[in-house]
């Protein structure tokens, strides 16, 4: 009973919540709701009372219970019948395909000094003062006269 999933089954909102809950599979509403951007309550009831979605109990960190939500089989299966591409920035797992590893190598530049203002980094040419000793940034240490 393979049915085609059509816009009027699922409209765009219902199907970017579905992508999400596949891709944070058992996450909590909030997870779901940063993933998305949007509000996803009432979303995840509908997906959960069509039966694309189930809800698991679970404990947070505090011991506090939380909602834990995953795909069901028949919720997949509705994201592989969907042909549309997704418009809302999220892909679908079948459009990432498989990972690769970095083509570019990292240089770091957001690390350099930055140029904006003259003298911003003048600081950083002085020795750090921890207790009775110097730390220079050569890695140097010089101990420092207490009575000073």
């Amino acid at each position: 009973m393979n049915t085609k999933m059509t816009s009027r089954t699922l409209d765009r909102d219902l199907v970017r919540v579905l992508r999400a809950v596949a891709h944070t599979n058992l996450s909590p509403l909030g997870a779901i709701a940063s993933t998305t951007g949007m509000t996803v309550h009432e979303p995840l009831q509908v997906l959960r009372n069509k039966g694309y979605v189930r809800e698991h109990g679970g404990v947070q960190g505090g011991g506090m219970p939380v909602l834990l939500y995953s795909i069901t089989p028949k919720g997949k299966e509705a994201l592989q019948a969907l042909e549309i591409e997704p418009s809302d920035g999220m892909l679908s797992a079948r459009a990432q395909g498989p990972s690769a590893p970095p083509t570019k190598h990292y240089d770091g530049a957001e690390m350099r000094p930055s140029t904006v203002r003259a003298g911003s980094m003048d600081a950083f040419k002085y020795p750090s003062r921890v207790g009775n000793s110097l730390h220079h940034v050569d890695g140097t240490v010089t101990k420092v006269d207490p009575a000073r």
